[in-house]
């Protein structure tokens, strides 16, 4: 009954307001602020971490008594400027944390990028070369490796089991 409640409060408070507030930021041309868009633009960092980190982890943290409403306090934390949670996380922990890995983290990401384009483009190849068999008249596309196996072959599977009692 509660997760609901501070599901909503969660996706106001982390979400909807920061948007809006990081809209408004910048929107204004020229930017007076760049404090203010800064801060935004640390909150987001943090933000994203933590639900990068929550939808890894999700099957570990979502039983624990209180998650929702713990959750709610952190975002609360983060997202409200009188308190800048963000900020100090930010500076504390994940700019310095960036800054000692990343060469490894921009390693792994290029790394990942090239993996899938690669894979993708293996697959669509296999898709274009099987779709192209099959329009052409007269040729069979390629067997597949998975033979299904007829009614006859069953029916004397069956017999020669049968035969055997």
């Amino acid at each position: 009954m509660f997760s609901i409640f501070f599901s909503v409060l969660c996706a106001w408070f982390a979400y909807l307001l920061p948007s809006f507030a990081t809209y408004k930021a910048l929107s204004k041309r020229p930017v007076v602020d760049t404090a203010e868009v800064e801060r935004w633009c640390m909150y987001w960092c943090v933000v994203g971490a933590f639900v990068g980190f929550e939808y890894v982890a999700q099957w570990f943290v979502s039983w624990l008594p209180f998650y929702w409403e713990l959750k709610t306090i952190f975002l609360l934390f983060v997202s409200l400027p009188q308190v800048q949670g963000s900020t100090f996380i930010y500076t504390s922990y994940l700019a310095p944390f960036f800054t000692k890995n990343e060469h490894e983290i921009d390693a792994g990401i290029a790394s990942i990028q090239s993996n899938v384009l690669a894979f993708a483009q293996s697959k669509l190849a296999s898709l274009w070369s099987l779709q192209a068999a099959a329009q052409r008249p007269g040729v069979s596309p390629a067997p597949s490796s998975v033979s299904i196996p007829s009614m006859q072959s069953r029916a004397s599977y069956a017999s020669s089991t049968d035969s055997d009692l």
